[in-house]
């Protein structure tokens, strides 16, 4: 076998053992970068930053709050792709390292509801809620379509479709007011952080869905 043929077949082989590639993509986890690394025409490994500041207002037992979200989390993934060449197709599991959050301030009246009790501005002083995920690290189960090394160009598509399982998430009601050190108001803010908890359960199975565009060096 001559050198030339030699020196083309460990080209190849490098080629489909350490392809590297970065992609963009928009979806329910905010922007992403993702980074790719080609193992064999079966497996590749990925990660990359998931990013979003969202702000609005919405309403939680007769509260009404301005809220920013904030989307913050690190994906570490294998992707499988069974067919191999012949398909985009792939199932893909890892994590996430998640630091997902809302950070909201109550907008109060007159007199408020707080659990059982009924509190005017000036004694609640500021509410704030802050809700957190209660997996930081957040396992992640899914599927998708692309591969951007087995494609004609160096640009391809991808899309992803999956779940990430981050718990039921954690709620901290707060208020500085002057009637924050009163047990009976401790006790009624309790109960409406509980409430505030339960209408936030539904969130601990997260859908995860994304598109976006890859390009291979």
């Amino acid at each position: 076998m001559s050198s030339m043929t030699i020196s083309a077949l460990s080209s190849t082989a490098l080629a489909e053992t350490g392809d590297v590639a970065f992609g963009i993509k928009a979806g329910t986890l905010g922007m992403g970068i993702d980074g790719f690394l080609g193992f064999s025409q079966y497996f590749n490994a990925r990660t990359g930053f998931n990013f979003l500041n969202y702000h609005s207002k919405f309403t939680k037992s007769n509260l009404d709050y301005n809220f920013n979200l904030r989307l913050r989390s690190l994906p570490i993934l294998i992707d499988w792709h069974p067919m191999g060449d012949d398909s985009g197709f792939r199932l893909t599991t890892g994590m996430l390292i998640n630091n997902n959050q809302i950070l909201a301030n109550a907008i109060l009246q007159d007199s408020n509801i707080i659990g059982d009790g009924h509190y005017s501005a000036k004694e609640i002083g500021t509410l704030k809620a802050v809700v957190k995920v209660k997996n930081g690290t957040s396992p992640y189960v899914g599927m998708g379509w692309g591969n951007p090394f087995r494609s004609d160009s160096a640009f391809s598509y991808s899309f992803d479709l999956g779940v990430v399982f981050q718990g039921s998430p954690d709620v901290s009601l707060t208020a500085d007011g002057p009637i924050s050190y009163s047990p009976a108001f401790q006790t009624n803010l309790q109960k409406e952080n509980n409430k505030f908890k339960n209408d936030t359960a539904e969130f601990k199975c997260y859908p995860s869905i994304s598109v976006g565009f890859t390009y291979a060096l």
